[in-house]
């Protein structure tokens, strides 16, 4: 749908991997971006650093707030 609508692959495929994290590991999401086509690895790239980059503000945000989030675990790494 979102490639329908115009949005360029690695848009579409942050989305996708932003909707299903919430209920999904890594490798079936992984598995799950494949079966549709993947994409080339440096759009790839460019989406798992934007995956992760929401995780950690919202871990830092959570933090900061004194609240906890729902399913939100701690990132692999919280260097500034």
């Amino acid at each position: 749908m979102l490639l329908a609508i115009g949005l360029p692959h690695e848009i579409a495929h942050g989305s996708l991997r932003l909707t299903l994290s919430a209920e999904n590991t890594r490798e079936e999401l992984d598995r799950t971006v494949e079966a549709l086509d993947g994409l080339p690895p440096v759009k790839v790239h460019c989406s798992l650093l934007a995956e992760e980059a929401i995780h950690a503000a919202l871990w830092d945000y959570a933090k900061k707030q004194g609240i906890t989030i729902e399913g939100l675990k701690e990132p692999a790494s919280t260097d500034q």
